[in-house]
């Protein structure tokens, strides 16, 4: 039961954080900053990113509890999340963040850290997963393992942009955004499953 929780968990966020669709852009971002200064600020931002999911993982179950949102409520929200995200991802507006990054200026926490990496949409699924699994360990240890490969992916933009290039990216990215809709349709069946079982069969 703790691997089949983390499994999904570390699956979910480590495509929500999109290293592979975000490290471009990263490159792009990071080539303004001076090279003594590239490794401190890149590992920077990605602690600042990993700090914003761990508080939203503390606040999610006592803010959903103070709200009295029901099981069924968080699951479908889940899903619709995850298959809202998926979309923006498998159907990209040319308002896409990303295309209003402009290189030039050292960042701090916007728009790496937050946005791109913690972006609303994860910090939102983390605070339902945390209603969702009661196991709090394995919460914790889905996050900090997504976020330690993703971490891995970003460190490694120069090398990834100069193997795949943009459209080689883009095009994976897309491709890992169909898991998200798996993911997300599964969440959304199990909010009706749950839905059903409650109010439905018992009458």
């Amino acid at each position: 039961m703790l691997m089949e929780c983390f499994g999904t968990m570390f699956v979910t966020i480590f495509l929500m954080i999109d290293a592979v669709g975000n490290s471009a852009t990263f490159y792009e971002v990071m080539s303004g900053v001076p090279s003594e200064r590239y490794w401190w600020v890149l590992l920077r931002e990605l602690l600042i990113a990993l700090i914003f999911m761990l508080i939203f993982s503390l606040l999610g179950e006592w803010l959903l509890h103070y709200l009295e949102v029901s099981e069924i409520t968080v699951r479908l929200t889940a899903g619709l999340i995850l298959f809202i995200f998926a979309s923006a991802v498998l159907f990209a507006s040319p308002r896409n963040i990303r295309l209003q990054v402009k290189a030039g200026e050292e960042p701090f926490i916007v728009p790496l850290a937050v946005p791109m990496m913690a972006s609303p949409a994860l910090l939102a699924t983390i605070m339902l997963y945390s209603e969702i699994e009661e196991n709090i360990f394995c919460q914790y240890m889905a996050i900090v393992f997504a976020w330690f490969f993703s971490a891995l992916v970003l460190l490694s933009n120069k090398f990834l942009v100069r193997i795949f290039g943009k459209n080689g990216l883009i095009a994976l990215e897309r491709l890992l955004a169909l898991i998200l809709v798996m993911l997300a349709v599964q969440r959304v069946m199990e909010g009706i499953e749950l839905f059903e079982t409650t109010y439905i069969l018992k009458k």
